[in-house]
């Protein structure tokens, strides 16, 4: 935040009067012409006045009315003693118990992929997206269907993981080995003929099998890069800056230049800049707003 007052004409700012910067982390300050001193009155979150500056509260805390004593707390946590305690493993929402001393989880707050046991919260298994606990085993168990995505569950219970880069699988006949379903590879992944997901060239968002080798597709490369000479990569780039699109390292391709930029047929390169990138940033550093 700065003391200033700018006005804008045209493509020029002038300033009326500058002054100096307000201290870190202050939201308004006011300046002292007697002594040359700004002073902080208000300050961001988690910060609060002290001695004219912007001091951070607490650990974890995310207002204070005073240095080192706070009010209330960043989420997962529970004001005790001026200071954040935090509340339980998987708990979003805690308070005290009737000691004072010790953080429970509230009610229907646990995490997601946690249950609530108690005053406290189990972890799911892995995978698990919904688990109840079973009181007899203590043991937290999956429902029934309720894995999470990129895994798929077995006749125990139990939460297998998808082969690697496979966004939907199903068990095979023995029932202990996950299947990637056909047409269910990632991005930036494809299958090959046994179902197995291949993962695409670097740079590379769509790609094909040459035989078992993925090659990028056409027009598969990301923006700034392009398919080199064998067809098989996107190891040209990246362009040239404020180019969408090149067929060489270094260059741009015609009509290939970003919003606001000319290409240029000599040097192949990108010119220009729009109006906005030359004085946004000026006014920006004189501080008008």
């Amino acid at each position: 935040t700065h003391l200033s007052i700018c006005a804008f004409t045209g493509a020029y700012e002038t300033v009326a009067f500058y002054l100096p910067e307000c201290p870190t982390h202050c939201t308004a300050c006011s300046f002292d012409a007697a002594i040359a001193k700004t002073t902080c009155t208000t300050c961001e979150a988690g910060h609060v006045v002290d001695s004219g500056l912007c001091v951070e509260c607490a650990d974890n805390c995310a207002t204070c009315s005073a240095k080192g004593k706070c009010d209330t707390c960043q989420a997962g946590f529970i004001v005790k003693s001026d200071k954040c305690l935090e509340c339980p493993a998987g708990c979003e929402e805690c308070t005290l118990d009737t000691a004072g001393t010790t953080a429970e989880c509230v009610t229907n707050k646990c995490k997601q992929h946690y249950v609530q046991v108690g005053t406290t919260c189990k972890p799911c298994p892995v995978g698990c997206a919904f688990c109840t606990y079973d009181t007899g085993s203590s043991t937290t168990k999956c429902v029934l269907g309720q894995c999470k995505a990129g895994y798929v569950m077995k006749s125990d219970g139990s939460c297998l993981e998808c082969p690697v880069g496979c966004a939907v699988c199903t068990l095979s006949t023995d029932g202990n080995t996950a299947t990637c379903v056909s047409g269910k590879c990632k991005q930036h992944y494809v299958q090959d003929a046994q179902g197995n997901c291949k993962r695409c060239p670097d740079h590379c968002d769509s790609c094909i099998l040459d035989g078992e080798t993925p090659r990028c597709a056409v027009d598969g490369c990301k923006p700034q890069y392009a398919v080199d000479s064998t067809g098989a990569s996107c190891s040209v780039g990246p362009c040239v800056p404020n180019c969408d699109t090149c067929a060489t390292t270094g260059k741009c391709n015609s009509g290939g230049c970003a919003s606001g930029y000319t290409f240029n047929t000599h040097t192949m390169l990108c010119d220009g800049s729009t109006l906005a990138d030359m004085v946004f940033p000026i006014l920006a550093h004189k501080g008008c707003w």
